[in-house]
């Protein structure tokens, strides 16, 4: 699939997110003007509320300072295989193709199953625009398409077999559903004669999944495909028979040319065929693995423990791992900028754009007390989340509290570029319906941007997420002279506690909610040694998230049995990239409430409301929280996210959910409106009583804790919390508390 070029533009990414003083960062942009603009800011604050500071950044001097020539660059969609050495395959002569389809999209173009192509000769086994198995045929001007005549019906099971006979210059198609239907009318043994059409020799590149047509990959394959096989030579009825009912280490055929094998090295992008001939290939553009094939049982939910039942792939035509741009420059990161977030700015006469990079400190060094980990792996699980998508939730919502439509429904100036070039976040849905399980950062993320909003936020109205959010809390430390360092999820994943081991404080962003089992374990051993940990967000340490090993610009999600937008299929709940258990860390024994304290309890998107001191449990220990506050105050009733301090996701405290014993509630905000509705996971059967004005569950909650040898743990369970620290010129009680904590969890001192 192919982006549309028709949207005025200018943007780009990096080839990394997190960097190193000394090291070098490559830029890929796509420009529709002539030429354009680059430097680098410091980002200090992005959201252009008018009632907040606005946007605030510092410009830095650079290499790559500078005008450029504009070009614009495609992206090319859709993921399929690329067979390696394909001159050991010969479609010109007789041979049998067999291999296993689960198609979910017939309402398309063209979708091949297998192709080759070599300039204008092109041999293509697809499902038609009719949704029918066709063999196509094409030789220079000569074409020849022999069909089932019979539609395939979507989202089954489908034996699929073509036959060439040369000597009798006869094609064979056999289409057969797994689950036969009497009088199946998609059933279809067809034999078709072609004696005055001679098939020329080719020996272009195969590939399985789509074709190609010059230059150009097209003809993607929506849905399923199981371990195909080639014959050199016409199978009979008994081995055809023998294919369909899974006896093929029966057949044991030496006429097998090819057999590649899906259930093998699930884990990369590598594609093993297990004939003699070793006949191998790669994916391209991250199809899914770990797929349940035809003969999957529900006897085994791990593909590990019976490989045999997971030997298909899931194809989209709207896959993408990497845009593969061409590098316009590379920017040099100097040894005297200090760690920070910063942007490669990029503007033309009519257009801005903002590439955010983040810049840590060299390896094994550090240069504060205080470090900012910057949820980078929430930031690619958002990557391009079509805000249009939220029109009619919006409408839901305000139905449910009775509101009136908002004045300035609010759509990102970049959603167009979004939908134009089929660009997707782990909370969009591909064309055929399924919910998407990869997201990369090796492509424009346009909502990672210094003033990028969700217009589902304030039921229309929009407020600040991702980095736009997080830059509320930079700015916060910038004005109150905080020295600070920062640090991404990729850094923790790779480098472990060793990263935060030197700090005295580690402070996540609004809304850390993706985490790999690495992050949370070197975040739990720092904490329970000597580490505090600020969480000043909501929704935290919720999915579990894999990052591929092979390529660790693909991060991975798996849902289930959590809030979410879609749900993984039956017998797919395990990583194609880990092989680890998908979900929520809940149901692996990992509860955010066991380690900090509180843990997911409601979304809601009307307005943030604030919280109220329990008076009752302020004493030695809790009370720098609240110095110089009076104790009947609410804590934020006001905020640039929704209005107030708690508000958008939020955590409570639950000792069954695993809440230390020692942990104390030191405030709380509840009352929330109905559009905060109770999670869905720990509702047992539905009732009309998880709302907001009815369930005392749903509430956000501040907590207080320490550990054993010194370790130390403040949450505030709220996504909106940082959005209230700039109120009334930074001089409220939510910048109070936030700096009471950080300079006591700083400093050399002992807790109290």
């Amino acid at each position: 699939m192919i982006s549309k070029l028709n949207d005025n533009h200018i943007v780009g990414y990096s080839n990394k997110l997190s960097v190193q003083p000394s090291e070098e960062l490559d830029f890929m942009i796509s420009c529709t003007d002539p030429k354009f603009n680059a430097e680098v800011v410091r980002l200090i604050h992005g959201d252009v509320n008018p009632n907040g500071p606005g946007h605030k950044d510092k410009k830095v001097p650079s290499n790559i300072d500078g005008s450029y020539n504009g070009k614009i660059q495609p992206i090319y969609s859709g993921s399929y295989i690329k067979i390696n050495d394909s001159n050991k395959i010969n479609f010109n002569q007789s041979f049998t193709f067999q291999t296993w389809i689960y198609l979910t999209n017939s309402n398309k173009n063209n979708q091949a199953i297998i192709s080759q192509s070599e300039f204008d000769n092109n041999y293509e086994i697809e499902i038609n625009y009719d949704g029918e198995l066709n063999l196509s045929i094409e030789n220079n001007d000569n074409k020849i398409s022999i069909n089932s005549g019979k539609r395939i019906r979507t989202h089954e099971w489908y034996f699929i077999l073509i036959m060439y006979d040369k000597p009798s210059n006869t094609i064979y198609i056999e289409q057969k559903p797994l689950n036969l239907l009497p009088k199946d009318n998609s059933y279809i043994f067809k034999k078709v004669v072609i004696s005055k059409y001679d098939i020329k020799t080719i020996s272009g590149e195969i590939l399985i999944g789509s074709s190609k047509n010059k230059n150009l990959i097209y003809k993607h394959f929506n849905g399923k495909i199981e371990s195909p096989k080639i014959f050199g030579k016409i199978l009979n009825h008994k081995q055809r028979k023998m294919l369909y009912e899974d006896k093929f280490s029966a057949l044991s055929d030496e006429s097998l040319i090819a057999f590649w094998s899906f259930s093998k090295n699930i884990s990369s992008n590598i594609i093993k065929d297990v004939s003699n001939n070793h006949i191998d290939g790669i994916t391209i553009n991250q199809p899914a693995r770990g797929m349940t094939g035809h003969n999957w049982d529900g006897t085994e939910i791990n593909y590990i423990h019976k490989l045999e039942q997971y030997e298909a792939i899931y194809f989209h035509d709207d896959d993408l791992s990497d845009c593969n741009w061409k590098k316009d420059f590379t920017l040099k990161i100097s040894n005297n900028w200090e760690s920070g977030i910063y942007a490669v700015k990029l503007t033309t006469n009519d257009k801005t754009d903002y590439i955010p990079f983040f810049v840590r400190p060299p390896k094994g060094t550090h240069n504060s007390n205080i470090v900012f980990l910057v949820p980078t792996a929430t930031y690619i699980a958002y990557a391009n989340w079509n805000q249009k998508i939220a029109e009619n939730r919006i409408k839901r919502y305000r139905d449910l509290i009775n509101k009136p439509p908002p004045t300035n429904v609010y759509v990102q100036d970049h959603n167009e570029y979004i939908i134009n070039n089929n660009l997707l976040s782990l909370y969009d849905f591909h064309s055929d319906g399924s919910g998407v399980l990869y997201s990369s950062r090796m492509r424009p993320m346009m909502n990672l941007r210094p003033g990028s909003r969700a217009s589902l936020l304030g039921l229309g109205e929009s407020a600040p997420i991702g980095l736009s959010a997080d830059l509320h809390l930079i700015d916060w430390l910038e004005n109150k002279g905080f020295k600070y360092d920062v640090i991404t999820d990729e850094d923790l994943n790779n480098e472990g506690l060793d990263i935060i081991e030197p700090y005295k404080v580690v402070i996540t962003g609004a809304h850390p909610e993706y985490w790999t089992h690495h992050m949370l374990n070197s975040l739990n051993k720092y904490t329970s040694n000597n580490g505090k940990l600020m969480y000043l967000g909501g929704n935290g340490f919720y999915w579990i998230t894999s990052f591929d090993v092979n390529n660790p610009h693909i991060l991975e999600v798996r849902r289930w049995h959590g809030t979410e937008t879609y749900e993984s299929n039956p017998g797919e709940y395990y990583h194609s990239t880990t092989g680890e258990l998908g979900g929520i860390w809940k149901h692996r024994g990992l509860s955010p409430q066991k380690n900090v304290g509180v843990g997911f309890t409601s979304q809601g998107f009307d307005i943030s409301i604030p919280y109220k001191i329990l008076k009752e449990n302020i004493n030695n220990e809790t009370q720098f929280i609240f110095e110089g506050i009076d104790e009947d105050e609410l804590i934020g009733d006001y905020g640039l996210v929704m209005g107030g301090a708690a508000g958008f996701e939020i955590d409570r405290a639950d000792k069954k959910l695993g809440t230390p014993d020692n942990a104390i509630l030191v405030a709380s905000a509840q009352d929330f409106s109905d559009a905060y509705q109770h999670a869905v996971e720990e509702i047992i059967a539905m009732n009309p009583d998880e709302g907001g004005s009815k369930n005392e569950l749903v509430r956000s909650d501040m907590v207080y804790l320490k550990k054993l040898k010194g370790g130390a743990i403040f949450s505030v369970g709220s996504i909106s919390w940082c959005g209230s620290l700039s109120y009334n010129n930074y001089n409220n009680n939510v910048s109070i508390i936030t700096e009471n904590v950080l300079k006591e969890f700083s400093s050399e001192n002992s807790l109290p």
